[in-house]
């Protein structure tokens, strides 16, 4: 009897124990996205105005626990731009326009939006033409985004001279504030150029429903990847080389 009674608790332990090891590779391993970059289609759902979101090491937006729409306009493939037109391959008109001398359509550039600097100024993403650019959509609340933050500032600190970051905060005024983005970046010491998206207009064009989300856009402007959800740095600099030209690489210009 006292056998059995034995067998029993022993069982009773390893179940608790397989459990929540169940419960913490679960947990962890959704916390970073270690995929590979999605760039098949990249720039066509870019250009289209939406992303499909993995759900993987996100945070929702929206406090009743599904996903929702931005200011409840749904962002997706075919979804408008503020301009009110419709991005997306072949969407050149007959006369070959948007499309190559071959009639075949041309990359589209990545839909273009108008932020906040710290200073309160516009700043457009089409200003950033000329250099790559890697830009992340966060909040201060998203404990996926504070997760992911020291490798962009690290990133940041490394290519900075070469590539402009764009760290887009989803300001809405009320679960975020400039003034709570402000602190947290400076609580924590980063020095990557923050910009707030006020009016949403940002996140609507492309679609942000659940954040982190992280797209890399090459010095023409055009989108070449994106990622959805946490990266860690090893992703992050590899979405980086895929946009740098080889000849301005921190190591080439070290050695030149």
């Amino acid at each position: 009897m006292e056998n059995k009674k034995m067998l029993l608790v022993i069982g009773g332990v390893l179940v608790v124990l397989l459990g929540g090891a169940g419960i913490l590779y679960s947990r962890l391993g959704g916390s970073v996205n270690r995929e590979i970059l999605q760039t098949q289609a990249v720039a066509e759902e870019t250009a289209a105005g939406g992303q499909k979101a993995s759900g993987e090491g996100q945070a929702e937006i929206g406090d009743s626990g599904e996903t929702v729409a931005v200011d409840g306009q749904n962002g997706g493939p075919g979804s408008k731009s503020p301009g009110g037109e419709n991005g997306g391959p072949g969407s050149g008109s007959p006369d070959g326009e948007n499309g190559s001398p071959d009639g075949q359509a041309s990359q589209a550039a990545a839909p273009d939006f108008t932020v906040q600097d710290g200073e309160d100024n516009p700043v457009k993403l089409s200003d950033m033409v000329g250099k790559p650019v890697v830009l992340n959509f966060w909040a201060s609340w998203c404990p996926p985004c504070k997760m992911e933050m020291p490798d962009f500032q690290e990133a940041f600190t490394e290519y900075g001279d070469s590539v402009h970051f764009m760290m887009v905060n989803l300001t809405d005024g009320a679960r975020e504030t400039v003034d709570t983005a402000k602190k947290y970046v400076e609580d924590q010491g980063y020095t990557f150029p923050v910009y707030f998206d006020t009016g949403s207009e940002a996140a609507i064009v492309y679609g942000i429903m659940a954040v982190p989300a992280t797209f890399f856009i090459d010095a023409e402007g055009k989108p070449v990847a994106r990622a959805s959800g946490a990266i860690d740095r090893e992703t992050l600099e590899k979405g980086i080389e895929m946009v740098l030209p080889g000849d301005e690489s921190p190591e080439t210009e070290a050695g030149t």
